[in-house]
Parts: structure tokens; sequence; C-alpha cells
């Protein structure tokens, strides 16, 4: 369920309008964290004691945006985009000067952890030993973790998209899923290997899935009610401290080995698998994209940072082919 619009400053009603235009193109998180963020606004004039009449001055903008400079470059941008476009409605539809800030930049230095194929059967190794709490509120997730793990190494699923996929959506006769609840809404059909469709006929057996249409892939105590992303993220973490990849105690705000990393260890593979069959990177790259469920070739390019050091000459070769097919990036800013 999408947040109810509870706004409190002196600009409530200019926001509660500007979110219901924004509902009609943003898909649903993208809508969830635009509501979050100009909340995070709305609090702030409210601290500030704002009027109506007060100039929105490049003081007050700045302040606000400095309150998170602690958050990651992309999450700081993705904050000022939406301020930006909340301040651009408001001058047009009040008339009023206002600043707005600009468009904000960062350098993205994440580089992932690679899962080894020695990790992998660590991990695999543990898994399988998962054992269920007592009395826990998942009583089948020693039977899902592993199942949820072995799909996002072999298939580049996100781990959100894989579980909230329902049974109508997996297709075990042709062994492929459905992707329905996807980032940007790019909605794909995802197609597994035999031992895979195998694997996954003998869960949904096991879990009484095979004709429950209704239920999801990976249900928690109710059965209509899937896995949430934390339930699957902590436990994958305590795996990875038990394999000693991951040390105790380590922020799960900053990006280390995580479960997201399977999905740059799919990407790796398949270009590796590729190029062994002599396809060009170039040519493999845009299939790839469609692949991943991602709107463009640049976030797919993201995936290829951690590869730089094994595909140096096809990397150079793609990044200087993908700069003639994207505009200036001027133009993105009019955008942002």
């Amino acid at each position: 369920m999408v947040e109810e619009l509870h706004f409190k400053s002196a600009m409530h009603e200019t926001i509660v309008f500007h979110l219901k235009q924004c509902k009609e193109y943003l898909d649903t998180e993208s809508y969830k964290r635009r509501i979050s963020q100009l909340k995070d606004w709305d609090n702030y004039l409210v601290e500030q004691n704002f009027q109506g009449n007060d100039p929105i001055d490049e003081f007050l903008v700045n302040t606000w945006i400095n309150r998170h400079c602690d958050l990651a470059g992309r999450t700081i941008m993705t904050y000022v985009n939406s301020l930006r476009k909340l301040l651009m409605f408001y001058s047009q539809s009040e008339n009023k000067k206002v600043y707005i800030p600009p468009s904000y930049k960062y350098d993205d230095d994440y580089i992932p952890y690679f899962f080894t194929d020695e990790d992998m059967d660590k991990l695999y190794a543990l898994l399988d030993q998962f054992e269920n709490g007592l009395h826990n509120t998942i009583p089948y997730i020693h039977i899902e973790l592993p199942m949820i793990v072995r799909m996002l190494d072999a298939n580049g699923f996100r781990l959100t998209e894989l579980i909230t996929t329902q049974m109508k959506d997996v297709n075990l006769d042709e062994g492929y899923l459905r992707m329905i609840n996807t980032k940007n809404d790019r909605q794909r059909l995802v197609f597994l290997t035999s031992d895979m469709t195998d694997m996954l006929k003998k869960y949904c057996r096991v879990m009484g899935l095979s004709e429950r249409t209704d239920m999801y892939l990976f249900p928690k105590r109710n059965p209509h009610e899937c896995l949430t992303r934390h339930d699957v993220d902590s436990r994958f973490c305590r795996i990875l401290i038990l394999a000693g990849i991951r040390q105790p105690g380590s922020s799960n705000h900053k990006r280390g080995p995580c479960i997201h990393c399977l999905r740059h260890r799919f990407v790796y593979r398949s270009i590796k698998q590729l190029l062994s069959h002599g396809i060009y990177l170039e040519d493999a790259i845009p299939y790839l994209s469609i692949y991943l469920g991602h709107d463009s070739l640049s976030e797919t390019e993201k995936y290829l940072k951690f590869a730089a050091d094994f595909f140096p000459e096809e990397l150079d070769k793609f990044e200087a082919a993908s700069q003639s097919l994207f505009p200036d990036e001027k133009i993105w800013d009019d955008w942002m």
C-alpha cells in the first residue's frame, strides 16, 4: 500500500498536488521514495517555521540538502531530484521566484564484491544446512533461502522482483518466470535452465505450490504474503559471516558483500560465456540489458565496472560505442 499524503508545512497543498501528478508517471517504488523524500522536506520546513510568503532561497535549500551528506551519492541525487521537481512545479504554479538547486553530480565509486566459485561452494554448503529457529514467523525459510540464492546466482534476478513473484507467473512446464513487479515497470520473461527448472519443480512440490496459482512463490506463514527483502537480507548476512566473507558487526548501510552482488556475478559470468562463443561485447550488451530489465545501456554499463580487469579492451570498445548512443549530459539535466 502506498503511503498516504499527509503533510504539515505551509507548502502542504502544493506538495500533495505535485505528488498526485507524479503518480501518473512514476513506478510504485519511485513514487513511494518521492513521498518519503518530500515528507522530509515538509518536516524541515516545519522545523524552520516556514510561512507561505517566506522566500525559498539558496540557504534554505542547501541547508536541507547538506543534512543528507552522509548518504550515498546516488541517494543524495534522488533527494535533490525530488526537490528540484517540486520547486519547479511550485515556481510555475504559484508564479514565485524560488532557488532551484542544480542537478547533483556524484562519482559512483562503488565496486561490488565478486563472489568466487569457492565462495559459492561455502555458501551453498551453509545454506543447505540452514536451520529454522523455533517459533519462527517464516516456517519454511530453511527451504526458501537456498532456492532464492540459487535462482539469483543462476539467473541474475533482482531480489525484490523474485520474492514478489506469484505462482500464476511461474510456468514450470516451459521453465520460465514472468517478472511483473519490476524496477521501472519493465516486465519481462526470464527463462531457466533445465537443471534449474527441475530444482524449482521439486521446490514447488515440497512447498505444496504446484497447483496454487493464488500463492506467492516464496510465502511467509500466511501463504498470501511474500517474504520481504529484510527477511532474506538479514539471514543471508548471517550466512556470509559464517562463511568468513563478511565481518561481524559491519554496517548494513555500507555496501560490502551482499546478496545484490550475486547479480553482478551473473553479469560477469554471462559476459565471459558470450565472449567464449565469439560474440563481441558491444553486440551482447543490448540483449543482456533487456534480459536484466534495465531501462538504458548506461545502467548495464555500471555492472561492468568490476570486470574491467578481466576485459579491458572489450570494455573500452563498449564505452566508445555507448558514448555515441547517448546525448550530451546537459540534455538529461533538464529532465532531472
